[in-house]
């Protein structure tokens, strides 16, 4: 008897939402796509699988709230829960199985758009049944509690609101007054996949403590709706009043207030000597700016305003757009190639610290056209938004950029030809055309500088081939329009093909691909350069002093100038294409006989943990870095 109550039960449950649950199932899909469309704008090496916390935590409460108002709320706003209760069956049991229904519902919701992900995941990275049963109930636990939150407040009716509201307000406060991080607190690890390793274990204790708490709040939920015969749900099923409505107004305006007030105490001024103003220089042409704070500096500073001014007016011309507003700030710690940029808004401009010194001496090996390649791509980005960092469209910044930074030096662009010429030979396999689309992949295996020459050495053949007016029609075509950052940039983009970049310079797509694959096979002996050779082996032991120890043999003895490093970082379970500040660097110690090596990486990486590592070399022949090998591995 009691299974055939519990079956009818669910069968009208159906029926009455599974109209609901249709729109909520294409409301899922839908959310996927537009979240897949995102995640095609964004570089290949990264995981699909970082489209899932983002889902869960976003479209799973949206989904449960939207379940809970129909399946408890409407119910005894309506008063229709009197007739279940007239039924044959034990109190309570119409409220378990309507927590049993909304359950499987959500999770099947959930579980939808997880198998989708996974799907497509599986095609990028090494995904089996041990993993897929991992993600599952990771996903499952933390849908759970999340329903039964939702089916506990809404049997509370009308103080559902304020206790949305004060959940809310809590993470906020947590989130923005301490040190814990919210992706960390509880049910919420359980959907964090940058935790998730193919090695690892499926976390028991979390899992456990999760469902643990949400059979509490289930069980919470059923003794409310049993007391007094359900006469405390119709009283809570009200609506309310206009004065409640105003006391929860206020409420909520207080706890933001109080938060604001949080965060300003958090945050510490940095201490700044007062004769930093007093001593500053500033140099301004147009909407330049350069300050340095001693006399000495000044030529050099004359000089980056003379170099960048007739830059900026090329790429601002290219952009359509008025000149931005640049201040660079002299530095003397900040690398010589590597200026510390800030964007002030988008659209408007940058402020960076720059080695004011370095630039007038760093020019044999390129170090201010560099530096200036960087402040011009970060105009560039600030202006036309992330779409320009895609892969397949990410050379055409890097490159636009460094070549304008060259132009008329020769020097620069003698070392921008030689660092193109050793990318196009560590990718001698592929085609010009497969470097340029797995760009990302370009930067990881050759290096930054490497990379973005080869790039800039396309603009130049443009150059060559229709001048000036042909270099701004591409670039305009690439980067005139302002940045959304949206799906919108991935649907114009999409619809942009090569042939519309070069519509504007009457070359064709393949004729100029072979004009720039000839440029660089005909190019000077002298240009060629070889750069450091070695034989490499890394291993990775938990147990060990060092968890990764690097070690092998150079080819040849380095000079006394010449320096070689290691270049390392944690990575979550899929590759990512990391920023070079982000990597850790180590310096290798050579033996005696100048050649070998055997080093541990100064890193604290632990068990089922996956690192990402490079040798670099940085020598006369390649003072910006060449890359011996790059890797990654899992420690054991």
């Amino acid at each position: 008897m009691r299974a055939r109550a519990v079956r009818a039960l669910l069968r009208k449950e159906w029926r009455q939402h599974a109209g609901a649950i249709l729109i909520l199932t294409v409301l899922v899909l839908a959310s996927w796509s537009l979240g897949w469309l995102m995640f095609t704008r964004d570089a290949r090496p990264v995981s699909p699988l970082q489209m899932v916390p983002g889902f869960v935590f976003v479209f799973a409460p949206a989904a449960a709230f939207v379940l809970g108002h129909r399946l408890v709320v409407a119910e005894y706003y309506g008063r229709t829960q009197r007739f279940l209760e007239a039924l044959p069956i034990r109190r309570g049991t119409e409220a378990l199985v309507k927590a049993a229904f909304g359950f499987g519902v959500l999770l099947g919701l959930t579980l939808l758009a997880l198998g989708l992900t996974l799907a497509l995941a599986a095609s990028r990275e090494p995904i089996d049944a041990r993993y897929v049963a991992v993600a599952c109930g990771r996903v499952a636990g933390y849908v759970f509690l999340l329903w039964a939150a939702v089916f506990l407040t809404s049997a509370l009716g009308r103080l559902r609101y304020p206790l949305f509201l004060l959940a809310i307000i809590l993470l906020m406060a947590v989130r923005s007054g301490t040190e814990v991080s919210v992706s960390e607190i509880g049910p919420l690890s359980l959907v964090d996949f940058r935790q998730v390793a193919i090695t690892g274990a499926f976390p028991w204790r979390g899992f456990l403590a999760t469902v643990a708490f949400g059979m509490g709040l289930i069980a919470v939920t059923v003794w409310l709706i049993r007391m007094r015969e359900g006469f405390l749900m119709e009283r809570l099923a009200r609506k309310l009043s206009s004065r409640e409505k105003v006391a929860l107004s206020v409420f909520v305006a207080g706890a933001l207030l109080l938060l604001g007030a949080l965060e300003d105490r958090q945050r510490v001024a940095m201490p700044v000597a007062p004769e930093a103003f007093v001593m500053t220089r500033t140099l301004k042409a147009g909407s330049i700016e350069v300050s340095h704070l001693s006399d000495e500096l000044a030529p050099a500073a004359r000089d980056v305003l003379a170099f960048l001014a007739p830059r900026l007016e090329r790429v601002a011309a290219a952009l359509a757009e008025a000149s931005p507003r640049v201040r660079l700030i002299h530095g003397g710690d900040v690398l010589p190639a590597r200026p510390q940029l800030t964007a002030i808004y988008p659209g408007q401009g940058v402020i960076a610290r720059f080695n004011l010194a370095a630039f007038a001496a760093g020019a044999s090996d390129a170090h201010g056209e560099r530096a200036m390649a960087e402040v011009l791509h970060h105009v560039v980005t600030g202006f036309a938004g992330s779409r320009v960092m895609s892969e397949p469209r990410h050379w055409l910044v890097d490159g636009f950029t460094l070549h304008v930074a060259a132009l008329g030096e020769p020097a620069a662009q003698g070392a921008i030809l030689q660092a193109a010429l050793l990318a196009r030979a560590a990718g001698r396999a592929q085609s010009l055309q497969d470097q340029l689309t797995g760009f990302h992949s370009l930067i990881e295996a050759v290096g930054e500088f490497p990379a973005a020459a080869l790039a800039a050495t396309g603009w130049r053949v443009l150059q060559e081939r229709g001048g000036a007016p042909a270099v701004d029609a591409v670039a305009r075509a690439a980067f005139h329009r302002r940045g959304t950052d949206d799906v919108r940039d991935y649907l114009v983009d999409r619809w942009q093909s090569k042939a519309t970049l070069l519509s504007g310079t009457g070359l064709d797509w393949a004729n100029f691909l072979a004009a720039w694959t000839t440029f660089l096979d005909t190019a000077p002996a002298a240009a060629r350069i070889v750069g450091p050779q070695a034989r490499l082996e890394v291993k990775a032991d938990a147990d060990g002093i060092d968890p990764v120890i690097v070690a092998g043999q150079l080819a040849s003895p380095l000079g006394p100038d010449e320096i070689c490093s290691v270049l390392h970082k944690l990575e979550p379970h899929y590759d990512v294409l990391a920023p070079p500040d982000a990597l850790d660097e180590d310096r290798l110690l050579l033996q005696s006989d100048g050649r070998s090596f055997r080093q541990g990486l100064e890193g604290d990486y632990d068990r089922g943990e996956r690192v990402f590592w490079a040798v670099e070399c940085r020598t006369r022949a390649t003072p910006w870095g060449h890359r011996l090998q790059v890797g990654r591995l899992a420690v054991p």
